[in-house]
Formats: C-alpha cells, structure tokens, sequence
C-alpha cells in the first residue's frame, strides 16, 4: 500500500505487505546510492508487517525496496529525523516552505540548533506545538497536514525547472490547501494556458500562467509580493 505520507519523522515505520501465500521469504532494503539498512523475514499467507528502525539514518530522500519470490516494489520515501541533517540546499528549501508558517526569528533560531541535536528536537516541536489542534496528544495533526501537503505538491506541481513544493502553485496549495474552485485554460488561443484558483470565505483569486510553456505556472496576478505577503498573513 502507499504510504499515507511519504515524509516519515518516527525512529520506527511499519510496512504493509500482503501476500498471495503462506512461507514467502522477503528482504525489505533501504536505499540511498547503496544500500543502508536491510531486514530479512518470512511472510504468511494474508496481511504482514515489516518494522524498519530508522532513527540512526541522515534526513533526506531515500528508496524502499521490497524483493520477494514473486515480485519487486520501490516507492520513494524523505526521512526527517532529528537533528535536521540536510543539505544545505535540502535545508533552504525547507526554511522557505516553512517561512510561511513561521518569523524570521523563529527559523534563524531553528538554524543555530542545527548542530545541537538535544536543543534542536526540543525546539522543533515546541516551534510546531502552537500550531497543534490537540497539544495533549503525541500526535500534531497541524504538522502532519503539511507535510502531507509537501507530498502532494511534489508529485502534483514539479516542473523541469523546480520542485512542486516550491513553485508557485505548489506554495499556495501547501499554505491555502485546497482551492474552493480551480478555472483551467489550458488551451487559450489569445494567451499562454492558465488557471484562476479561487478561496471564496478567504476573497482570494490566484491567477497562475504557464509563460514559460513547460507546465511552471507562475503567479501573474496578484503581483508575486503581494502574493507571498497573502501567503504568509494567514498563517503568522
């Protein structure tokens, strides 16, 4: 089965797996360039599950694979642990999603924990803990909106030339979530393809136009810095 997000954040997941028949033997991998953690088992006939720890791996994005007798599946996976060890560039991108939920001083004090594990996991959940709908619950459903959301925009708005999270569209869908109404024109003979997305108990209406004709919709109207500064109003 698909992952419900594919941004994993637990020192342990669990794997689905179903299988045809009874005494099947498995190897599940994890990948980066090479191999970096495997498990080995047996499966039963019916449902399964297979524990992966993670909590030694560095953040970033990585592939499952699972090999049986009968068959091979990948699926992409970001593992986010703590402390943030991204890439300096993975690391920006991530500032930049999150500066629309969060001040200036909040990420630049994010910034410094980096190279404090015990100081930097303390802070990111009391960072995200104002957003949470349930504080007295493990859970922050606010934070797992989000980067479900991430999820979605990559897969939905990447370009040749960015990431989905980050363009445009992909912002807002992150931020806004799903518009109330989205007007396509992709086949405009007077202008390049275009869509109006509209958010009616917000009053907004986003013009986004593909000027580039390669499927990167930028916004046109509002003008981009009244955009972001849309964008960031309804969170902070």
């Amino acid at each position: 089965k698909r992952p419900i997000s594919l941004y994993i954040s637990e020192p342990q997941v669990l794997f689905y797996v179903r299988s045809v028949a009874d005494s099947i033997p498995v190897e599940l991998d994890i990948v980066k360039i090479k191999s970096v953690k495997k498990v080995r088992g047996i499966l039963k006939k019916g449902d399964n599950t297979i524990a992966l720890d993670i909590k030694n791996l560095e953040s970033g994005p990585y592939t499952i694979v699972l090999t049986s007798q009968f068959e091979k599946r990948a699926i992409p996976i970001v593992l986010f642990t703590l402390p943030l060890d991204f890439t300096s560039s993975e690391f920006n991108q991530l500032v930049l999603i999150l500066s629309f939920f969060f001040t200036p001083q909040e990420l630049d004090t994010l910034e410094r924990y980096r190279e404090n594990r015990d100081s930097l996991i303390g802070y990111w959940d009391r960072m995200w803990k104002r957003w949470d709908p349930t504080p007295e619950t493990e859970l922050n459903e606010f934070q797992e909106e989000i980067f479900s959301r991430i999820e979605y925009a990559d897969e939905k708005y990447t370009s040749p030339f960015r990431r989905g999270a980050l363009t445009d569209r992909g912002l807002c869908y992150i931020v806004l979530g799903q518009p109330d109404e989205i007007e396509q024109h992709p086949f405009d003979l007077e202008a390049r393809a275009y869509e109006i997305w509209r958010y009616y108990d917000l009053n907004y209406r986003f013009v986004f136009m593909d000027l580039k004709g390669v499927g990167d919709y930028e916004i046109v109207d509002p003008p981009r810095t009244t955009f972001y500064e849309l964008l960031k109003r309804f969170h902070q």
